[in-house]
């Protein structure tokens, strides 16, 4: 027979709130994240306002195609690209927006900078190689036990899983924005720049400046996400008001 404590437990643990599948997150990447979403004050004002540019972007090609593609492009796709694909696709998940989709892709692809790797583990993701040693390592990584493994790798723009028509393009740094990114097929392109990490890279404070850049990087995106989150609902709360009002005339 179970005791009263016992019963009362059981029972608050019935009326704890429901996160969705953000709450599916293995525990430190959940921590994580729900660090990000208190992170937004200390974003410049002038990166808020390129990062609600590419929201209105994508929001537009939900309207008009039915769904948003968004590429970021550097020169090896091995650092700022790959963050930056990975924590947007993080952020969509915790925030349950869908219809967006992710990718990345570099001018001269090369291979995933290692410390990029080590420092996303050190922000609670699980990423596992696919093969043994290669040129160009392919890694799975993937956010709790609910959800399904997503490769990573360097990768041209052109990649054939990539998008070719109608995406949007955003360059990640200066040597990317030369680019003419319509003979890919995008449709438009706003840049977005981060600092490069390797310019630490065999210093004392390596490790450090990566899981700074990291957080960086994943602070911007999840501020975009809460953005399309955010107007996705408004947009449903007004149709739902239309609907109501239509009923009632």
């Amino acid at each position: 027979m179970r005791t009263l404590p016992t019963i009362v437990v059981l029972l608050s643990l019935l009326f704890l709130p429901y996160e969705g599948a953000a709450q599916r997150f293995y525990p430190v990447l959940y921590e994580e994240c729900q660090h990000l979403t208190k992170e937004a004050s200390h974003i410049p004002s002038s990166r808020r306002d390129t990062l609600r540019l590419i929201g209105d972007t994508l929001l537009h090609m939900l309207d008009t195609r039915g769904r948003g593609e968004i590429l970021f492009a550097g020169v090896t796709d091995g650092s700022l690209t790959q963050l930056a694909q990975i924590w947007l696709y993080t952020a969509l998940n915790y925030y349950k927006v869908s219809g967006i989709r992710v990718y990345s892709g570099g001018l001269k692809p090369d291979a995933i900078n290692y410390r990029i790797v080590a420092a996303l583990k050190r922000h609670g993701f699980t990423i596992l190689p696919v093969q043994g040693y290669a040129d160009n390592p392919v890694y799975f990584f993937n956010l709790g036990r609910m959800f399904p493994d997503y490769t990573i790798f360097a990768k041209s723009i052109d990649y054939h899983a990539n998008p070719h028509d109608g995406f949007l393009a955003v360059p990640v740094n200066p040597a990317a924005d030369q680019v003419d990114f319509s003979e890919y097929g995008a449709c438009c392109v706003i840049p977005c720049h981060w600092q490069r990490p390797d310019i630490w890279d065999d210093t004392q404070v390596e490790a450090m400046k990566y899981d700074e850049y990291t957080f960086q990087i994943g602070r911007d995106m999840f501020f975009l996400a809460a953005y399309l989150s955010d107007k996705i609902k408004a947009r449903q709360k007004e149709k739902r008001r239309a609907r109501r009002r239509k009923k009632g005339s």
